[in-house]
């Protein structure tokens, strides 16, 4: 997928997420915009150093635990279990 970006764009694409209480909410920095809604969440996994989240439509969102800038990986895992988000 890098090669991929880095042909397409010229350059390495970079993705700045915002979590919210009613979405989250990614944006790349080619402009492209999505946001997930929680309902929309199929289901979800953590490894060493990421949580992955799968939606209904197949896209991943990718958090690495180390990259927080408000709060942490723990506090992160209890909002989603909050949100009804149960990660394996």
């Amino acid at each position: 997928m890098v090669k991929r970006d880095s042909e397409v764009h010229g350059k390495e694409i970079s993705v700045e997420t915002i979590v919210t209480n009613e979405y989250i909410q990614s944006t790349a920095s080619t402009g492209a915009v999505n946001k997930l809604e929680y309902d929309k969440i199929r289901n979800s996994v953590q490894t060493k150093n990421l949580i992955l989240l799968r939606s209904k439509a197949n896209l991943i969102y990718i958090f690495r635990k180390d990259t927080f800038t408000k709060g942490d990986k723990e506090s992160f895992i209890r909002f989603l279990n909050n949100k009804g988000v149960k990660i394996k």
